[in-house]
């Protein structure tokens, strides 16, 4: 069975809401997946997961400084080459256009030697709508 974390920081709920309904998809997929929430994040938290999710929004044009300060704690992690071969997604949600946060995520994950697994969601905030939530749920099936 697969197994799906996702790392997050929501600051208006957003956020939650797309990992709450990647849950979904995952789970209806026959995988399992666990949400934590980037400030309570461990890096063993990501040991037992086939495919780590990083979502977050886009506050001052990056991502969440929980989400960071998350991957900082990876990088010096004992065991971090055991991320080796893990698959990713990301999820970034803003005020304007993520596209450059989703790509600063690409450009960074592969120091982990972790995989992407498929295309990250990248939309406006002020779209957010059920359509959206329907793209996390494909996005959960697909990680399965």
């Amino acid at each position: 069975m697969s197994k799906v974390v996702a790392v997050y920081h929501s600051f208006s709920g957003v956020t939650e809401k797309m990992v709450t309904a990647l849950k979904e998809g995952v789970e209806k997929a026959g995988g399992q997946c666990e949400l934590v929430k980037a400030q309570e994040a461990k890096p063993e938290d990501l040991l037992g997961a086939d495919t780590i999710v990083l979502a977050s929004g886009q506050p001052f044009g990056g991502i969440a400084g929980s989400l960071k300060t998350f991957l900082e704690k990876c990088w010096t992690f004992e065991q971090k080459e055991k991320f080796a071969g893990k698959k990713y997604a990301t999820i970034i949600n803003g005020a304007m256009d993520a596209s450059d946060v989703s790509a600063y995520l690409d450009n960074i994950l592969p120091y982990f030697k972790l995989e992407k697994a498929a295309e990250g969601i990248v939309f406006l905030a002020e779209g957010f709508s059920d359509e959206t939530l329907d793209k996390s749920k494909e996005l959960g099936k697909s990680l399965v």
